[in-house]
């Protein structure tokens, strides 16, 4: 079994060990965590570097498919989750979404059933 090599490395196998004692198979988490401690290592990255914008090069940087991403990046979000309960960090840099200040939503509005014209109005922004 590969061990992690980065600062959080004693951190990651808290949480790969928390999760196998809530019953969890840990496979797929032992792979995504990898994954970000061997950019964590290529980036020499400490824990000031962990920002949203730095999840946002790893994403850019893993060159594999969409759900991939999301799925290293949901896994990774949960270990930040761990750390916030266990008070060793104070804010979980992958909490939300950093391109949604971007993103437009859309709400469509019906005036009538038998005209079907729809308007649309620019919904504001969740924070």
């Amino acid at each position: 079994m590969n061990r992690f090599e980065s600062f959080l490395a004693q951190q990651f196998e808290d949480y790969m060990t928390y999760r196998r004692q809530l019953g969890y198979d840990t496979e797929n988490l032992r792979w995504a965590l990898k994954t970000v401690d061997r950019y964590l290592i290529s980036q020499n990255a400490d824990a000031c570097d962990l920002t949203a914008a730095f999840f946002l090069s790893l994403q850019a940087d893993l060159r594999t498919q969409n759900k991939t991403i999301n799925r290293v990046l949901s896994y990774t979000r949960g270990f930040f989750e761990y750390l916030l309960r266990k008070e060793y960090c104070q804010h979980n840099p992958l909490k939300g979404d950093p391109l949604a200040a971007r993103r437009t939503i859309y709400s469509v509005y019906l005036f009538s059933t038998t005209n079907r014209c729809a308007a649309w109005r620019r919904l504001p922004q969740a924070a």
